[in-house]
């Protein structure tokens, strides 16, 4: 028999939890309703991000809020009606943009800001279709007006404003935002040489700006920084300027180049196949130091990574048959070029991780030449042999042809691949190289004709012709999976992370590429419902649902209440919508990838709209919103977030979901003795992070995600409880080691 203050404990326990809105029953997924009356007047506007939701209407004073985090809807008001313009949820932040104000949400912190803004929005320019002033990503927003450079830090909560002055003649602006930074490049009249250069950094919190930077033309593609450049004419030639910016150290680098009428520029077209870290610009300046005899190769590289600008310049005795390309290509943690010293062929590969140049050559002699760069690999070929090059490890190795042609020689993250065949030969090669395991793999088609081939940044998909048999490579695994139709193949949809999805007339085939397996099922499938997570197939003739989970590797089945009419995916989470007789939309079924299970919003009614994020959706139906709540009851009664009391605040994890640490804020109005742990479901303790006397003010407590006894948490919802004196509150938080944010 348990003793007495162990059972009270326990009860204490449960009450605390069910305050904070948390059950202990089974959290597959729920449908949570809310009604939008008295939110505002006209149409309504409404987006979906990664976990969030906003709603409100053209005319309105209120935001209407849902957050996966939070499990239930929240009405932030904004004072009064505005006219909202644009409203945008993307990664873990909502943007809000009416006729004089902007709004933040952030689901890392579950709180909002807003600010007045002054001056006018700018708007693409018609050589920028595809940029515009203002837009979210991962935990960054931001809007440019004429005057002021406005950004919300999701990981703050909180706007910031940086005040400029537009350049002379400026007519269109280039606009981006990324993970960890945000920026404008704004050019001014042609014949100006001013451009104004401004960033702001998620890791110094702090905005930078130059006004003498580079413009480049195009959208800034890498993911932890940017380049410009601007070439100026001068008596005799010309300057180049260099403008590089890390988000690293929130710094611009600038450099000036001078540049002779005897010198060529080679500007590299900042590929954006794969960037990281490491992620390079790179170009070259070619001088002619003696007509048809000489030239000089300079080399100019900038790393992200790094921050800084690196050279390097070679000499070429053209007499002696050397030869310089120029062919400058980029990975994503290097740049390399390519020369003929008179024996045999090589390449200078710049590292965007040292800041270094380094010259290899491969050992065979070439007589026409190809290459192609990814993340961590490099390949190059001529007429017998092809390279395999990792430059990160300075691995590779040369394969030797025996058919003698070749084609298609292509690169991604760290695979490459290409084709081999001898003439008149009824079959063909395919060779893939792994730079992470320096390995060949082949695979020979059965007929020789190329029909299709698409690159993923992990897998390879080739179909064949006729259109009946498939290769799959997965670089991860580094494997290779066939398979083989009885009838042609109908329909290959995008390849989604590591799942490809095909299908014949009467049959389908699912590919786990990162798992190793291959799913067939002897019907077809709606071509929609594959995210890069999970995927959702429907069967109509027999009323069936199949969801598929890409971590766990399992099949979820439902029987639907009437027809399988259509069915989406993005992430972890797929949406059919299910219809009987007249009524064409009347009912949603939601595939809950996170945990294997099919979720129905019963409800009938007029379908309005809906709207698909990676991990939630929003169902307007009959005039009632319906957020889906990965992590909810399977009852789906919404449960109410408690997260302050008199005594103390308790806010929301930080970042969450979680795959290592996660800093967890509270604050203390009074003193009092304070206990912080963490609970599974089943109300077992994992952890206790605080258990000590502490007096009025602001905490934080890092958890490392592990157990009392060391051991880490296995993935899933775990509550944190927070008691101090005779309060107590609650909230949850998610433990995911396959989160990428």
């Amino acid at each position: 028999m348990k003793k007495v203050s162990e059972i009270i404990y326990c009860i204490f326990l449960m009450m605390c939890i069910f305050r904070s809105g948390l059950t202990l029953s089974a959290q597959n997924g729920a449908w949570i309703a809310q009604s939008p009356e008295g939110i505002g007047t006209g149409e309504n506007v409404y987006s979906c991000g990664n976990g969030s939701i906003i709603f409100t209407k053209l005319s309105a004073r209120y935001l209407l809020l849902f957050d996966i985090n939070e499990g239930e809807w929240q009405k932030a008001d904004m004072d009064k009606v505005r006219t909202w313009k644009h409203v945008q949820a993307q990664g873990d932040v909502i943007l809000g943009i009416s006729n004089d104000l902007l709004f933040g949400y952030s689901s890392i912190t579950g709180e909002w800001d807003t600010i007045s803004y002054k001056g006018i929005i700018l708007k693409e320019g018609s050589q920028q279709s595809q940029s515009r002033s203002y837009g979210c990503s991962d935990s960054l927003a931001f809007c440019v007006t004429d005057e002021v450079f406005y950004m919300f830090d999701g990981n703050r909560a909180q706007w910031y404003s940086l005040e400029y002055q537009l350049p002379s003649g400026f007519t269109a602006g280039t606009f981006s935002v990324k993970n960890d930074f945000a920026c404008a490049i704004l050019p001014g009249a042609a014949d100006q040489d001013e451009i104004v250069n401004i960033a702001y950094s998620a890791y110094t919190n702090s905005f930078a700006i130059i006004r003498n930077g580079g413009s480049s033309g195009h959208l800034p593609k890498y993911v932890h920084g940017f380049i410009g450049f601007k070439q100026m004419s001068v008596s005799g030639g010309s300057e180049v300027r260099l403008a590089g910016y890390s988000a690293f150290d929130n710094e611009f680098d600038v450099i000036t180049v001078s540049v002779a009428n005897t010198q060529d520029i080679d500007w590299d077209n900042l590929t954006d196949y794969f960037p990281d870290e490491g992620a390079v610009f790179s170009l070259y300046i070619r001088t002619v130091v003696v007509p048809f005899e000489s030239v000089r190769a300079d080399w100019y590289s900038y790393s992200t990574f790094l921050g800084e600008w690196h050279t390097a310049s070679a000499s070429f005795n053209m007499i002696e048959n050397e030869n310089y390309n120029g062919s400058i290509m980029q990975g994503g943690f290097y740049s390399v070029d390519s020369f003929f010293d008179g024996t045999e062929w090589g390449c200078v590969f710049y590292s965007g991780l040292t800041g270094n140049y380094e010259t290899v050559t491969p050992g065979f002699f070439p007589v026409t030449l190809s290459g192609t760069a990814g993340r961590s690999v490099f390949a190059a070929s001529d007429d017998n042999n092809v390279w395999g090059y990792n430059p990160l490890t300075k691995n590779g190795s040369v394969l030797n042809l025996s058919q003698g042609e070749r084609a298609y020689l292509t690169a991604a993250n760290d695979y490459s691949t290409f084709h081999e065949w001898s003439t008149g030969s009824d079959s063909m090669l395919i060779w893939f190289y792994n730079s992470r395991t320096n390995n060949w793999h082949s695979f020979k088609t059965p007929e020789h004709a190329y029909q299709a081939g698409t690159f993923g940044e992990d897998l390879y998909l080739y179909k064949s012709n006729p259109e009946n048999h498939t290769v799959v490579y997965s670089s991860v695994r580094d494997t290779l999976l066939a398979v083989a139709l009885n009838e042609n193949i109908t329909y290959i949809p995008d390849i989604e992370g590591n799942l490809v999805a095909l299908a014949s007339a009467d049959h389908c085939v699912l590919i786990n590429a990162g798992k190793g397996k291959v799913h067939e099922m002897n019907f077809n499938f709606n071509p929609q419902g594959l995210g890069t997570g999970s995927a959702v197939f429907t069967q109509p003739a027999a009323g069936m649902l199949y969801g598929y989970s890409g971590e766990s590797d399992t099949w979820t089945t439902l029987a639907a209440t009437g027809e399988p009419y259509l069915c989406t995916n993005k992430g972890s989470l797929g949406l059919v919508t299910i219809r009987s007789g007249s009524k064409i939309y009347y009912k949603y079924c939601a595939f809950n990838a996170l945990t294997d299970t099919w979720i129905e919003l019963i409800p009938e009614g007029a379908h309005v709209a809906y709207a698909l994020g990676y991990r939630t959706a929003l169902i307007i139906m009959s005039g009632t919103l319906y957020a889906f709540d990965p992590y909810g009851t399977a009852s789906g009664v919404s449960p109410a977030s408690i997260t302050a009391v008199d005594d103390f605040t308790l806010e929301q994890n930080y970042p969450n979901p979680c795959s290592c640490n996660t800093t967890l804020r509270y604050i203390l109005q009074k003193p009092a003795n304070v206990t912080l742990a963490i609970y599974d479901l089943a109300g077992r303790e994992i952890r206790v992070l605080v258990n000590q006397y502490q007096s009025p003010g602001e905490y934080s407590v890092v958890w490392d995600g592990k157990s009392a006894g060391g051991d880490p948490a296995a993935d899933g919802l775990y509550i944190y409880r927070l008691v101090a004196g005779n309060s107590c509150l609650a909230r949850r938080m998610v433990r995911s080691g396959s989160y990428n944010r």
